[in-house]
This record gives C-alpha cells, sequence and structure tokens, in this order.
C-alpha cells in the first residue's frame, strides 16, 4: 500500500496546469482502485477551498489574457517597426511589408483562436479542480483531523525560533502538515510514506531536505519530492514523465512561488453580484508604471524671493527630478475593470469608480492623479499610464492653485492676509 501526502501547493500545481494534466487522472484512479491511501490533513482542505478560484480558475484566465495581450502588442509592433526587421527576411520571399502583414495575419488569427478557446481552457481548470474534490472525499483518503502532538510540536518550534520559523515568517500551516504525516506514520506503525512539496524555503532551502525534516523523513523509512510528477514515477514504477519534463515542471513550480495567507481582494466592480465570490477574486500579480510629475523642491539650491505671482516660479524647482516607479495592478477576469493600489496609502483604485482620462484625488489619501488610456483610431488600447500630479487645490476666493493641505485653509495665503487685515 502507498500512503501518499501532498501540500497544497501541489493540488494547485495538478490544477492549473503546471504539472502535466494526465498525471491527476492516473492519480485519481490509483486512489480509487485503493492501489494509494491519501492522507489528508484537514488544514489542506481550508487552504484548498480558500485558495483554489484564486490560484486555479483566475490564474488560468490571467495567463491567457496576458498571452493574448503580448500578441497583440507584437503586432502592434509589427505595424509600427516591422519593416526595420527587412533584413531578417529572405529575398527571394519577395516585398517586405507583405511578408509583414502575413506575419500579422498569422498572429491575429492565433489571437482569435486564444479568444475562442478562453472558456474551454478554463473549464479545463474548472475540470481539474472537481477531480481534486473527487480525490478528497474518495473513501480512500483519510482525513487527518488536527491533533495536540504536531500542533504542539509546531509550537515549539515557533517559540525556540527553529526551522522552518527561522525566517521570520508564518510557516505554521507547511509544517503542521508535514509533522501530521509523520506522526500519522509513527502512531500507526507505518513506514515508507510518501510525502511531496514544491514549497522550496518551508522545507529545503538549500535545495536538499532540511536536516530537522530528513531526521522524520529517516526514522519511518519514508521519501520526500518535490512534484507530484517524480512520486508517481517512483511510486508506480513508471515513467510517466521524462527527465527534461521534471526538470521544466520542478522550475516552474517554484517560479510559482505561492503565498496562501495572502490576502484575498475581490473587484470592487463585480462584488454586488451575488455570484461574486466565484466569478470575481483578483490578484495583484503585475505592475504598472508610475510617472511622477510633482514638482520637486532642491532644499540644497540657492533661491530668490521676487515680489508678485511669479515668485513662487523662481524657488530652485528641479524639474528633472522625476521619479518612475511602479504600483501593483490587477484585471478582474469577469468584468475587465483594472484595479491599481494607491502608491501612498494602499487604497485600491478600481476604473470605473475613478475615472480614466480625468484628473482626481484617492479617496484614501487625497492624492491627485490621472490614469491615461491612448487609444488608437480603432479604439484599442495602445499605451496606458499613471502619472502622480501635485495636490494642489484651488482658492475658494480669487480661484489661484495653492496647496490647501499646507495652509490648512481653501484660500490662499494672499487672499488670507487680505482678508486678516480687512
Amino acid at each position: 500500500m502507498i500512503y501518499l501526502c501532498c501540500d497544497t501547493n501541489i493540488w494547485i500545481n495538478i490544477s492549473n496546469g503546471l504539472e502535466p494534466p494526465r498525471l491527476l487522472s492516473r492519480l485519481d484512479e490509483e486512489v480509487m482502485e485503493g492501489h494509494i491511501k491519501l492522507l489528508l490533513p484537514e488544514i489542506i482542505l481550508k487552504e484548498w477551498e480558500r485558495n483554489k478560484e484564486r490560484f486555479i480558475v483566475e490564474q488560468t484566465q490571467d495567463s491567457t489574457n496576458k498571452q493574448i495581450d503580448s500578441l497583440k502588442k507584437l503586432n502592434e509592433f509589427l505595424e509600427r517597426d516591422g519593416f526595420e526587421l527587412s533584413f531578417l527576411w529572405d529575398e527571394t520571399l519577395g516585398d517586405e511589408h507583405e511578408k509583414i502583414r502575413k506575419l500579422r495575419d498569422k498572429i491575429e488569427e492565433l489571437i482569435n483562436e486564444l479568444k475562442e478557446h478562453k472558456t474551454e481552457i478554463t473549464n479545463r481548470a474548472k475540470s481539474n479542480l472537481e477531480t481534486v474534490e473527487s480525490i478528497f472525499n474518495n473513501s480512500n483518503t483519510i482525513i487527518l483531523p488536527a491533533d495536540s502532538k504536531s500542533s504542539m510540536t509546531v509550537v515549539n518550534l515557533a517559540a525556540e525560533k527553529k526551522f522552518p520559523f527561522e525566517n521570520e515568517k508564518n510557516n505554521f500551516a507547511d509544517a503542521l502538515i508535514f509533522y501530521q504525516f509523520s506522526n500519522y506514520l509513527k502512531d500507526n506503525g507505518l513506514e515508507k510514506g510518501h510525502f511531496v512539496t514544491s514549497n522550496k524555503k518551508e522545507f529545503f532551502p538549500q535545495n536538499k531536505l532540511h536536516d530537522s525534516l530528513q531526521k522524520e523523513i529517516d526514522e519511518t523509512k519514508s521519501f520526500f519530492y518535490k512534484s507530484l510528477s517524480e512520486a508517481l514515477n517512483k511510486t508506480l514504477n513508471e515513467e510517466l514523465v521524462n527527465l527534461k519534463e521534471l526538470k521544466r515542471i520542478e522550475e516552474l513550480a517554484e517560479m510559482a512561488d505561492f503565498d496562501l495567507d495572502e490576502p484575498i481582494y475581490y473587484c470592487l466592480v463585480c462584488q454586488d453580484n451575488d455570484d461574486y465570490e466565484m466569478e470575481s477574486v483578483i490578484s495583484f500579480n503585475y505592475d504598472i508604471e508610475i510617472i511622477d510629475s510633482r514638482t520637486k523642491i532642491d532644499k540644497n539650491q540657492f533661491f530668490l524671493e521676487f515680489e508678485g505671482e511669479l515668485g513662487d516660479e523662481f524657488k530652485g524647482t528641479d524639474y528633472d527630478m522625476q521619479i518612475d516607479t511602479e504600483a501593483e495592478s490587477a484585471t478582474c477576469s469577469h468584468c475587465g475593470t483594472e484595479h491599481i493600489v494607491c502608491p501612498e496609502c494602499r487604497e485600491i483604485w478600481d476604473f470605473q469608480t475613478y475615472k480614466i482620462n480625468k484628473i482626481q484625488n484617492c479617496e484614501g489619501c487625497n492624492l491627485k492623479f490621472i490614469y491615461v488610456e491612448d487609444k488608437d483610431r480603432k479604439g484599442v488600447v495602445i499605451n496606458k499610464r499613471l502619472e502622480l500630479l501635485d495636490n494642489f487645490d484651488n482658492c475658494s476666493k480669487c480661484g489661484i492653485e495653492f496647496d490647501a493641505k499646507e495652509h490648512g485653509i481653501d484660500i490662499c495665503e494672499k487672499c488670507n492676509e487680505e482678508y486678516i487685515n480687512n
């Protein structure tokens, strides 16, 4: 009998396509026939329920959208600068512009194909998700409730700051899953269990299993794997994936680096819908460039005082001190609304409540900004930019711009002095 325990990230990897989907079908078959007994700590069920939509359905949709966007950008580049690539073409194939046109047509076909299959790709991820839950509910799956022995072991490790609590991160769930697996084998006099996880920092920080965990593995003569592909190859004595595939799977799993404790955000536009929990989880997994156009004053620069309204223009303002930075961004896969995190207060801006191409203020910190979308003649967005602006207000008396935050009143300093003197 094979006793197998997979960490939460393994179930995510096998569902969203990081590992070959054929392995999921094989695992389902082996569990159903009783050849494999799955050890499933309750905490994995909770982590799975909390994260399945975000890391499987939503990320699958996001990945497809990114591929479409990349192809669009390539086509835009070819339309704009394609003629510069003429040196790459075989002169016998004809006019460069004609060849570029044909290439753009092929890319457009691929874009349309991906668009047509978006639903199919998402449904495939949902089907994988259902298969995983079928395995969870199988009679040959053994649910491991939280036990005091495993919990106290992990609590003591955390209190003493021993591995895996040396990196100041909350690794309680990962450690608990491992020790529940190990203690179940010991308590039931079992040997040669199989534990699978791709959590590098929590289990094998130096590209090998940490000594404290290796001791537990050795005590029950068990085995440790970094992927389900590797585990099934060994446990079933079959080459279900070759070495080249296995290496690529481990690379992809390491790049994924899921943070299951990351807060879940819902689309601010969709959350009034009854089904928003299933459809509108968003992940801030890409960045948008910010142009910081706020006026910078160089305090070390000498300046002269001038009389009149133009005086402030000569106070050593350094307009070349522009800082470009990035803000976290996410797009709702349900309605397509873009969300951006305010770089000052982390208020979330959704660009339906906040308007595109209009100067406005952050509701959290009053930061003034404009989010600009440039479109071509066909209405296709070709460029996006977020620009931070000076947070000036208009004097309620004379109408000129001034920094109300600095003065604490709604009229400029000049009008305030006139009001006091009169």
